[in-house]
C-alpha cells in the first residue's frame, strides 16, 4: 500500500515511527470499508458453505455463474460481442458452455489492441480501482476492477490465513514482508516497519533487508509475535539464513508466502529456521485463478472464483466477478500440473494442483530449444550460496549470478556447474558471476530467472520440469 499522493508520501517517509504507525493506521482505516464490504461477508460465506459442498454443485454454481458472465459481457463491451458474433457462440444457447472453446483465447497484447472495447460499456452500481500488473517481461497491464473483485480477494486471502492458523474466531496477527513502501529504500536505521493497529499487522519493508538491518527485522518480529509471516519468498529466506546462522530462536506458526514461486529449498529452510508450518498462495493481479495450500498441505484451485482451463499445463482462466474489464479465457502466464487426485482429506472441492511449475517467464531455453524449469535444484547442496539468479540473453546461454558465503570453495562451484550440466545439458554455456548483493525490482519482488528471451509456450510438449 502507498500512503497518499507523492506529497502525503514525502511527509510519511520523513515523520518519526509513532507518526507512521497512525499514518498507516489512519489509511488502513480508510480502505477498509472498500476491502470488507458487503460482498466480502457475502463471498466469505460462500467459501464456507462450499468447504462442506459437493464438487458437483460447487461447479454447478460455478457454470451458472459464467453462462451470467458471458451474457452480461456480450451485451455490454464491444470486444465480446464482436468476437462472439464473429466466432459464431451465443451465450444464451443452452449448449453454449460447449462450445465455450470456440472463443479465441485471450493474451496481454490482444487486450492492448482492444483496450477500449473491452472495457464495459454499462454504468456498475460500484465503484471500480484501476490495477497494474508489473510485466515481467516489461510489459505490464492497466485495467479497472470492481469492488467486488477486491473484496473477493481478501475473502479468499483470509480463507489461506485462516487455514494456515486454524483460528477462525478473530484476525490473526500478520507481519507482511512483500514490496509495501513503508521506508525510503535508503534508509539504513530502524524502524524499517510500520503497524496497522486497526488489524494488528506489521508491514515490514522488503527492500532495506541487509546484512547490517535484519538484526533489527528479527527483534520486530519476536516482539509482535505474528500468527502469520505472510511475503515474499525470497525476502523471507534472507531472515531465516540469518536466524540459521546466528542460531536464534525464533517461533513464527505460519508462513505464507505468495507473488514469487516457493522454492523447495526455501519450504525447507523456513521451516527450520522458524519452526512453522509453510503455505503457498498463489494468484495473479488480473485475479484470473486462486491456488491455496490447505491444512493438509494440498494445493486447491478454487473453483469458487472463477472458471478454469487447460492448454497443457497452462491456466486459461475467466474471472467471474470483474464485470468492469472481463476476463474470458485469459491465457496465463501460470504453469501448473495437475493432481491426478481426486479428493483431499480436508474435503474442501476444487481441482487439486500436484505443483505449481511457475510461470511461463521462470524457463530456460536450451540451445536445441526445450524449456526447463524449477531450476533451483542446481543449488539444493550449495551450502554457501545465500542467493542466486539465473540470467539469460541468448538460447543455450546462461549467466548464474551468485552471492556466495564464506566457506564457499571451488568444489561448491564445480558441483553447480555438475548440477546445471545435468539439467541444461553440456550444449548449455554456463557463465558464473559473483555479486555482493542482487537487486530487487521496484516492487520489491526477487526473480529468480530473469530471460530476455520472447518466446510463448503453446503447450507442454517441450516443456521438461525438473522434479
Amino acid at each position: 500500500m502507498a500512503y497518499g499522493n507523492p506529497f502525503f508520501q514525502n511527509i510519511f517517509y520523513n515523520s518519526p515511527g509513532s507518526v507512521k504507525n497512525l499514518f498507516a493506521t489512519f489509511f488502513e482505516l480508510r480502505s477498509h470499508r472498500s476491502n470488507y464490504g458487503t460482498f466480502y461477508h457475502q463471498f466469505s460465506d460462500y467459501l464456507k458453505k462450499s468447504a462442506t459442498s459437493s464438487s458437483d454443485e460447487v461447479i454447478s454454481k460455478q457454470r451458472h455463474h459464467l453462462v451470467d458472465f458471458l451474457k452480461f459481457a456480450s451485451q455490454h463491451t464491444l470486444y465480446y460481442k464482436t468476437l462472439f458474433q464473429e466466432n459464431g457462440f451465443d451465450p444464451y444457447r443452452e449448449d453454449a458452455l460447449s462450445k465455450l472453446e470456440d472463443i479465441p483465447l485471450l493474451t496481454k497484447e490482444i487486450i492492448r489492441k482492444n483496450f477500449d472495447s473491452i472495457i464495459t460499456t454499462k454504468t456498475l452500481p460500484y465503484p471500480v480501482k484501476w490495477r497494474h500488473t508489473s510485466g515481467t517481461t516489461g510489459a505490464g497491464l492497466r485495467f479497472p476492477e470492481t469492488m467486488n473483485t477486491l473484496q473477493e480477494y481478501h475473502a479468499i486471502r483470509d480463507l489461506q490465513f485462516a487455514w494456515a492458523t486454524n483460528i477462525h474466531d478473530r484476525k490473526p496477527r500478520v507481519a507482511v514482508l512483500a514490496g509495501h513502501p513503508v521506508t525510503k529504500p535508503s534508509r539504513t536505521k530502524p524502524p524499517f516497519w510500520v503497524v496497522e493497529a486497526y488489524s494488528s499487522k506489521l508491514i515490514l519493508s522488503s527492500v532495506n533487508i541487509s546484512e547490517n538491518t535484519i538484526k533489527y527485522y528479527i527483534r520486530a518480529l519476536e516482539k509482535f509475535k505474528p500468527d502469520i509471516l505472510n511475503g515474499y519468498p525470497s525476502a523471507i529466506n534472507l531472515l531465516a539464513d540469518a536466524v540459521l546462522e546466528k542460531g536464534l530462536h525464533v517461533e513464527i506458526p505460519s508462513i505464507v508466502t505468495s507473488s514469487e514461486s516457493l522454492l523447495d529449498y526455501q519450504k525447507a529452510k523456513f521451516e527450520k529456521a522458524f519452526h512453522a508450518k509453510v503455505f503457498d498462495f498463489y494468484g495473479n493481479t488480473e485475479k484470473c485463478g486462486y491456488i491455496l495450500t490447505c491444512p493438509h498441505g494440498r494445493k486447491h484451485l478454487l473453483l469458487q472464483s472463477g472458471f478454469h482451463e487447460f492448454k497443457g499445463d497452462q491456466l486459461i482462466s475467466t474471472n467471474l466477478s470483474n464485470y468492469a474489464f472481463p476476463f474470458i479465457r485469459y491465457q496465463t502466464s501460470d504453469l501448473i500440473k495437475k493432481s491426478s487426485d481426486g479428493s483431499c482429506p480436508c474435503g474442501f472441492p476444487g481441482i487439486l494442483v500436484e505443483t505449481i511449475l511457475g510461470r511461463m517467464e521462470d524457463y530456460i531455453v536450451t540451445k536445441e530449444g526445450a524449456l526447463v524449469g524449477r531450476l533451483d535444484h542446481i543449488f539444493k547442496d550449495a551450502l554457501h550460496v545465500r542467493e542466486a539468479q539465473i540470467i539469460q540473453e541468448k538460447a543455450g546461454e546462461i549467466i548464474l549470478r551468485i552471492v556466495k558465503e564464506s566457506g564457499f570453495t571451488s568444489m561448491e562451484e564445480n558441483m553447480i556447474l555438475k548440477e546445471t550440466e545435468n539439467r541444461l545439458g553440456a550444449s548449455t554455456l554456463v557463465m558464473v558471476q559473483y555479486v555482493d548483493s542482487i537487486p530487487r525490482e521496484q516492487n520489491g519482488k526477487f526473480r529468480f530467472v530473469i530471460s530476455s528471451i520472447n518466446q510463448k509456450i503453446s503447450s507442454s510438449q517441450n516443456l521438461k520440469v525438473n522434479d
